[in-house]
């Protein structure tokens, strides 16, 4: 399955593979679970369905969890893959499946080694300085903001840790090994949004 298939394009896949049976997608405008032979919901309909009713559950590109890639992706992918494992172990779903092009992807692995998964995750923010061995921080204001010094901002950013590389020209990154100082947080212009669970 392509990266750039949407959910209507699953649908119209599986409507032409079944003919016969009731493709529906469960969206985030509807609040009651639809009849359906076959049911595409997105996350929002996770604890919405009745699994009760479940007889085959599947992930449809597990890769797509695993963007945008920052730091924290495969905790937030198994997150996701763990929960719904907790849920067909629950109500005893017959089938389950994940179509994935790589089975030894350290979050499917974690399905029977979670502790595995838990200390590798660690070992690596602790390599690289990512939470909870470090604070990421992000600062941003908008673009019709004037009068913001990003040089001096910077400047000011640098004695409380490490400038990380930015996407845009309306906010920055930084990585903290401590606590934003009060001085730093004082200094900054009233314009700018600090949002201390950033991700990168």
């Amino acid at each position: 399955m392509q990266y750039s298939r949407t959910i209507a394009d699953v649908q119209q896949e599986l409507q032409c593979l079944f003919p016969r049976k009731r493709v529906i997608i469960f969206s985030s405008t509807e609040h009651d679970q639809p009849q359906a032979d076959i049911l595409l919901i997105t996350s929002y309909g996770i604890e919405k369905i009745d699994w009760r009713d479940v007889d085959l559950f599947a992930i449809l590109s597990f890769e797509h969890l695993l963007f945008p890639p920052t730091f924290s992706r495969n905790e937030a992918a198994w997150a996701t893959v763990s929960q719904f494992q907790t849920l067909v172990q629950t109500f005893r779903t017959p089938l389950w499946a994940i179509q994935t092009r790589d089975i030894t992807h350290p979050v499917l692995v974690a399905l029977e080694r979670p502790q595995q998964f838990y200390n590798e995750e660690l070992a690596m923010r602790q390599q690289f300085l990512y939470p909870p061995f470090s604070e990421i921080i992000r600062l941003t204001w908008s673009e019709a903001s004037k009068g913001i010094d990003q040089n001096a901002l910077r400047q000011l950013l640098l004695t409380a840790g490490e400038i990380l590389p930015s996407q845009d020209g309306h906010s920055i990154a930084l990585r903290a090994t401590k606590p934003l100082p009060l001085n730093i947080i004082h200094a900054l212009p009233p314009e700018v949004l600090v949002d201390r669970r950033a991700d990168v």
